[in-house]
């Protein structure tokens, strides 16, 4: 347990004060922003109908359904470990000078386990994918804009590190609940679809009858 603390702390100040610079602010910095529903829930809209107009609702029924069940884990989860958020867990290294945390935007102090805007952008990221390797778009289009979605939700990931706001391990678990609760609305809605996709019973008997006869 010691191990993996000291890697998560090691790769906290390796990304916020290692990568700290006018360029990464820059890239990095604002790039949190995509991560704020604000941002992604308009942006989420605007793809879905260019994506495929005709099954814009449903679509955005699921995305919808995947990001707020997924937040909705997410924000149990803050309340039950309330873990310190960077600025808060190295205070007394700080005032000691033995620790600098580089902060942009607001200086957060609570609630920092899993990070919510990692969990809402790869909650999207993951139900995007899904999507795009259902439409009309060639194979390699539908490759390319999945990895796109992955690496902009990885780059949300790694900018809550980079704006002070979550250690690694934060960012980590709040990826990997929007991913898994995404995938079991997408697991469920396909289980749906085949099961109304199969004939009923009576269908089945009035082929058999027809078929005897």
């Amino acid at each position: 347990m010691d191990e993996l603390q000291r890697l998560n702390h090691d790769l906290f100040f390796a990304i916020n004060n290692g990568l700290k610079s006018p360029l990464g602010d820059a890239l990095l910095g604002y790039s949190t922003y995509i991560g704020d529903g604000a941002a992604i829930y308009p942006l989420a809209t605007i793809g879905l109908w260019l994506l495929d107009r005709k099954k814009f609702w449903t679509n955005f029924g699921l995305v919808a359904l995947a990001a707020i069940l997924g937040g909705a884990v997410l924000h149990l989860l803050k309340h039950h470990f309330n873990a310190p958020r960077p600025l808060a867990f190295f205070d007394e290294a700080i005032q000691r000078g033995e620790a600098v945390v580089n902060v942009m935007f607001e200086p957060l102090r609570a609630r920092s386990f899993p990070s919510g805007h990692a969990q809402t952008a790869f909650s999207f990221a993951h139900v995007f994918a899904f999507l795009v390797s259902r439409s009309s778009l060639s194979q390699t289009h539908q490759r390319l804009l999945r990895f796109a979605l992955y690496a902009i939700a990885t780059l949300v990931a790694i900018s809550r590190v980079y704006v002070g706001a979550h250690f690694p391990i934060d960012v980590v678990a709040g990826a990997f609940i929007g991913v898994f609760v995404s995938q079991l609305v997408i697991w469920t809605v396909q289980l749906l679809e085949r099961a109304k996709s199969k004939p009923s019973t009576s269908d089945e008997c009035s082929t058999e009858s027809k078929v005897s006869t």
